[in-house]
């Protein structure tokens, strides 16, 4: 769980008698709220920092790092323009749309799935393609 305080002691026990570690305490991860999990962002391009910003993803709410909806690539969605957060990003397969492309665009990753808690928000999409040479970024 995210954000949740454990103690742990170890001890052991013999015919002599029982003996205890020191007691130790963690807190796990805070979540960053953009409904991707810290693990998938962890293990994205760059050693997680996929818009290579020097931050890693799963510590920014408005950067959020995931595969792709194809599982060839991963995707990252950086969030700008004055709004703080995307929440619920997901990758969904052009094949899960209610209704075909009207114009007949192709989406070889297929599309993001995302909500803004504000009316604007700059957006910035980079593609990580297996294979590529360069980053592909769209805005």
């Amino acid at each position: 769980m995210p954000s949740t305080l454990y103690s742990v002691r170890a001890f052991a026990t013999n015919g002599i008698g029982t003996g205890y570690g020191p007691q130790i305490s963690f807190t796990t991860a805070a979540d960053d709220g953009d409904g991707v999990a810290l693990a998938v962002e962890d293990a994205g391009p760059n050693g997680g920092d996929g818009n290579n910003d020097g931050t890693a993803d799963s510590l920014q709410s408005n950067v959020s790092s995931l595969p792709d909806a194809t599982g060839s690539g991963y995707l990252t969605l950086e969030v700008g323009g004055g709004c703080a957060t995307a929440q619920a990003v997901a990758a969904v397969a052009i094949g899960s749309m209610p209704t075909a492309d009207p114009f007949g665009y192709l989406y070889p990753y297929g599309l993001l799935e995302l909500t803004l808690p504000c009316e604007t928000a700059d957006i910035t999409v980079y593609y990580h393609i297996p294979g590529a040479t360069s980053q592909v970024s769209s805005v």
